[in-house]
């Protein structure tokens, strides 16, 4: 993985989103000290209300330095001096490629062979050519390596990447690279104060990780069971994510934790059914839960009577990490991974999901 530039603790991080909350209501209101001060302090314990406590995030990281700082003249996308919203569209996303494009080249440098295939994950940011053609074209790697993009899949984008992985391997015999790329601070819009928005903006996080897909090799990994993908009926309107002037606008309904514990059961049954195993060895199987929330993993782990030290690798990366989106699940696989008490042969339930309201799961064996 490839952690962001820079890391804040969740305290001052809320405190900067009170700020500039502030300052764009001041740019639209022209209020006066009293107000504003009021109106941020207001604020400031709404935001602490929502996003600090036990079982919370701690830290978050962010590729951009517009976090450390409140001389807005200064900021790359948050200039509320000339725009309450901060910028548009079209400079979020020349700084997504600009960001994204350096993350790969870290991730592969001058040296290091390009893979036959490389699965670019992303619903963060959106340019073409996109950062891995970019990539594969100034190594004069086009007739070798090709690109596959999966993108706007949100949070659950990591499990369809891997059936996208093993299609290629299936029908070439190759391994794919996978490279998610989530610049969730981009898409904030300042002049927004709804309870949902605050959430997210107390929720998510940047965040790269690289991995592959294919034949096994030395390193530790997971054999793919069985993977399984539904749409919740009646639930397009809970969870969306959509282009607007100043970006990417998400939504988040309050009922969300509540439906996928509603459906979890059945969708359980089909993924067991799926991977040939019994419904009641999921039981005994470890959960690699997409810590979208503190509810997300509190939900779950009380519908499947979870304790706390099951969920520790999920909890684990919320509270270090945030929501990265799509970039999380692969975090958690990676301490599961890493973790001895978990050994070879053992099961693993991975669950994620997203707009649709979509849950996207796998059964892995631990190699």
């Amino acid at each position: 993985m490839v952690r962001p530039k820079y890391e804040e603790c969740q305290e001052n991080l809320l405190d900067w989103f009170a700020h500039i909350h502030t300052q764009s209501k001041n740019q639209l209101q022209n209020w006066n000290s009293s107000e504003s001060s009021a109106f941020e302090n207001e604020l400031r314990e709404k935001l602490f209300s929502l996003g600090v406590g036990e079982n919370k995030i701690e830290r978050r990281g962010f590729e951009f330095n517009d976090f450390n700082h409140r001389n807005f003249e200064e900021m790359e996308i948050y200039n509320l001096s000339d725009a309450p919203t901060g910028y548009g569209l079209g400079k979020r996303m020349a700084l997504y490629d600009e960001l994204t494009s350096n993350i790969f080249e870290k991730i592969y440098p001058e040296n290091r062979l390009l893979p036959s295939h490389l699965i670019h994950v992303t619903c963060t940011g959106y340019v073409a050519p996109s950062p891995a053609q970019k990539l594969v074209s100034s190594r004069s790697s086009g007739s070798r390596s090709m690109v596959t993009h999966a993108y706007h899949m949100g949070c659950y984008g990591s499990i369809p990447s891997i059936r996208i992985g093993m299609g290629h391997y299936f029908v070439n015999g190759e391994s794919s690279d996978i490279v998610h790329t989530e610049l969730c601070s981009l898409h904030i819009n300042p002049t927004n104060q709804s309870t949902d928005q605050l959430v997210i903006q107390s929720l998510f996080a940047d965040g790269f990780i690289k991995y592959s897909v294919g034949k096994s090799g030395s390193s530790p990994g997971f054999k793919v069971l069985g993977i399984h993908e539904e749409v919740i009926g009646d639930s397009t309107s809970k969870m969306t994510w959509v282009c607007d002037e100043w970006g990417f606008k998400m939504s988040i309904a309050r009922e969300v934790p509540l439906l996928i514990r509603k459906a979890l059961e059945p969708y359980l049954a089909k993924l067991a059914k799926i991977a040939g195993v019994d419904r009641e060895v999921l039981g005994k199987a470890h959960y690699a839960i997409h810590p979208g929330g503190p509810k997300i993993i509190q939900q779950i782990a009380q519908a499947l009577d979870l304790s706390e030290n099951e969920v520790e690798h999920s909890q684990g990366v919320l509270n270090d990490y945030g929501n990265m989106s799509s970039a999380t699940l692969p975090h958690v696989w990676d301490r599961i991974v890493k973790d001895p008490d978990i050994k070879s042969g053992e099961l693993v339930v991975s669950l994620a999901f997203g707009p649709g309201l979509t849950i996207c799961g796998a059964l892995f064996e631990k190699e």
